[in-house]
């Protein structure tokens, strides 16, 4: 495969619980195209947008072969394929690979790092620490406020986190192939 061939996809969710009551507001998903990794973000502004949401990402990860996430074989991809079904939507059943970076970084990273969150991997790995973000407990809250008022200030750095998660994603998958290449670095 090539880089084209390649999605990164993360949510933002109402709930970490997973299970039927959790819904994924806000869909994102990284893509090579003309050398450059563009973010295409899905929110869902209310509840009666699940279905329209759900139909674009699906569209768009058929053009794809490989999925990768970020604890999305645990997380992400089950609560994705859940909600299309409670949708009455038929569910997108990934045929490609799916590459989930946090098993990659627990193999590579785990027994020199406290953890393997994220935010430790960019801090650690890609030398990189994020300035204004929210922390991920915070999110729920925030999207049922924003449901309430409609006030978008909130929800802009929400947004602003999920794209810097993607871009984390393809950092961290470039990180892991520049130790494949070069083992001893």
């Amino acid at each position: 495969f090539c880089p084209e061939d390649i999605v990164f996809l993360d949510t933002e969710t109402t709930g970490l619980a997973g299970g039927t009551g959790t819904v994924a507001f806000l869909v994102g998903l990284g893509y090579m195209e003309e050398g450059a990794l563009v973010v295409d973000q899905f929110l869902m502004r209310d509840f009666d947008e699940e279905i329209p949401m759900m139909r674009a990402v699906t569209e768009r990860l058929e053009r794809c072969q490989v999925l990768v996430t970020f604890n999305g074989k645990s997380f992400d991809w089950p609560l994705l394929e859940s909600r299309m079904i409670l949708s009455g939507l038929r569910p997108a059943g990934w045929e490609g690979t799916h590459l989930d970076l946090l098993y990659l970084a627990r193999r590579l990273w785990g027994a020199r790092l406290e953890n393997c969150s994220l935010s430790t991997l960019e801090e650690n790995i890609l030398l990189r620490r994020r300035t204004d973000d929210i922390p991920g407990y915070m999110i729920p809250n925030i999207y049922l406020e924003y449901l309430r008022t409609r006030k978008p200030e909130a929800m802009r750095r929400v947004i602003r986190h999920n794209e810097w998660d993607i871009v984390a994603m393809a950092a961290l998958l470039i990180a892991g192939g520049d130790l494949f290449h070069a083992p001893h670095k």
